[in-house]
Formats: C-alpha cells, structure tokens, sequence
C-alpha cells in the first residue's frame, strides 16, 4: 500500500485517495453527461412553437414543465400540464408524475425514479431519467432505419433504467435493465463496426476508447459521405483536431447537431451514455438504411443475430446453431 506525507504531515494511503479519484470520475461523469442531455433536449425543444431551452437541466426539470413540453415533441401527443409563474411544489410534483405515467404507458418500466426526486433536481435520478428517455427514443429510431435490425430490436421495446444512487435496485432489476440497455448498445455498436468502420480498416469495440482519437466519428461521416473526409489525413492529425474536425463537419455538412466537445472525448475515459447519444444521431443520414443488404451485409447480419441471440438466451446456447456453420454454408 502507498504511503505518503500530505498536508500537515498526516500520513496518506492509497486507499485514502481512492474514494476521492472515484468521486472526481463520478463527478467528471456527471458533468459531461449533463451537457450532453441539455444539448439534446434542447435540439428537441427548439423545433417547438414556441421554442424552450434549457439552461441548468437539474433546476430546469423541477417543475415538470420542460419535461412535458419534450415528451410532446418526441411523440407528437398532448399532454396536460400545470403552467404558469405561481406554481408550487404540489404543482411540480403532478407534472412530473403527468410525464412518468405517460413514459410507464409506452412500456417503459423506471426503476428508483420518482416524482419527488426529479422535483428536488436530485443530479442522479434525473440524469437518470433523461438518459432513459434517450434510449427509449433512440432505439426507436434505430429499428426504424435499420429493417435488417427491427427484430433484434423490438425485445427492448420495454425499456428499464437504473439510476447510481443511494436506493439501489435489486439484483434481478438491475439484470433485466443491463440486457436491454446492453442490446440497444450492441446493435448500435454493430451498425458502426459493419457499416463504418469495417470499411476503412479500424476497429471498433465499445462507445468510450475507440473514439478517442476521433478517427472513429470521422469512419461514420466517411459512411454517409465519403467525399467529406480523408482517412489518410485523419490518420495522422491529434485528437483534438481530429474531434473538433468532425463535430464541424458532421453540423455544417449533415446537419447533425454537436452535442460533444473535443474534451469531453479526449479523456482517459470517454462517458459512453454521451458518446452514444451523438452517434446515434447519425443513424437517420445513413444513405442505405431502406435498401436490400448486400450478400456480404446479409452474412454480417446473420451473424450479428446470432451473436446477438447467445447475449441474450438465458443458459442453454445448444439449440441454436453455429454461427461459422451457418455462414459458411
């Protein structure tokens, strides 16, 4: 064990400094993630007449209102909602249940969120919240554009979220919730690897490392338009530029809004609820979403199902076949 003097010559372990390392990770988490989130919602609530923007997502939310207004334009549905500028904490607390019931109506199960957390801006519960409401409507998204994976997709129609906070859920909860989030994570992640970055030769294995570097957000712009980018010229620049390069060009060139910054990826350890969040964004420019896969895209496709299939079978993998048999067949 490590031992040093700190302040005032008190000995110092490493066993002192590491709850103190892992609440600044927690925190610096935390952070990124609540810039993301705001960013999102408000690309969402500027398309609504009259337009809403969020300025601190954890005093913003309190009253239910913003929320409301951003289910609305996520679904197209009406919600009734107290409004106006003498409500109180009663008033907030019905329009964040409003909110909740309706999200519980689209079979989406939230675990440890309440209306009273969400009213006290709790960071966690409602970081929590937004997150859930992301992958909701991210993976709807995904089944939609993507045909080839609607059927992988649609066992998440009933999403689960968990929350880090001092109320943890159950075991069981928390398993149920880690396979759904889990299959909207892989087959985003598979749509990138085939459809990316397969095709300019890099390897891709989760939504936090790999994309570091940037060459990665650069493989999916190069997908969608080949002629924006030169992998070449990407291959040799810093992270810095390579991130800020594609955040640019993915906005001004495919509309994308840019919900990240070059410090919030050029980190030991990229928060990947916001890396996803972004890429996924990308899903809805990709040129061949509506078209017959190739031969080649039809045997990565089998081969995702099948992969996809083991992730997800509760123990016995026998009765399903080989994935190598049946692609070489």
């Amino acid at each position: 064990m490590a031992r040093y003097k700190g302040a005032g010559g008190r000995n110092v372990t490493s066993l002192n400094v590491l709850p103190g390392f892992v609440q600044y990770r927690q925190d610096e988490q935390e952070s990124v993630q609540k810039r993301t989130f705001t960013k999102w919602i408000n690309t969402h609530l500027a398309k609504r007449n009259p337009p809403m923007v969020v300025n601190d997502l954890f005093e913003d939310i309190k009253d239910g209102v913003m929320l409301i207004a951003l289910l609305e334009v996520l679904s197209g549905q009406k919600l009734p909602c107290e409004q106006g500028r003498q409500l109180k904490r009663i008033h907030w607390v019905a329009n964040i249940g409003t909110a909740l019931k309706f999200l519980e109506g689209r079979r989406i199960k939230l675990v440890n969120i309440n209306s009273t957390d969400i009213a006290d801006g709790r960071p966690s519960i409602v970081l929590g919240l937004v997150w859930t409401i992301i992958l909701y409507f991210q993976i709807e998204e995904l089944t939609s554009n993507l045909p080839q994976l609607q059927s992988l997709s649609s066992s998440a129609s009933s999403v689960e979220s968990v929350v880090s906070s001092e109320t943890a859920s159950p075991p069981s909860k928390r398993k149920v919730v880690t396979k759904v989030q889990g299959s909207a994570r892989k087959a985003l992640l598979k749509w990138i690897q085939y459809t990316a970055a397969k095709q300019v030769g890099i390897e891709i294995k989760d939504f936090g490392q790999s994309w570091r570097s940037g060459v990665a957000f650069h493989s999916v712009i190069h997908a969608i338009r080949p002629d924006l980018v030169d992998m070449e010229k990407v291959r040799g620049r810093s992270n810095k530029e390579n991130l800020e390069e594609a955040f640019t060009l993915a906005e001004a060139e495919l509309g994308i809004p840019r919900l990240l910054d070059p410090e919030d990826v050029d980190v030991d350890k990229p928060d990947e609820k916001s890396v996803m969040t972004y890429v996924a964004q990308f899903l809805k420019y990709y040129p061949d979403r509506h078209h017959t896969v190739t031969d080649v895209q039809e045997n990565d496709c089998i081969g995702f199902a099948l992969e996809w299939l083991y992730s997800v079978m509760p123990s016995d993998h026998d009765s399903l076949p080989n994935p190598d048999h049946l692609l070489s067949s």
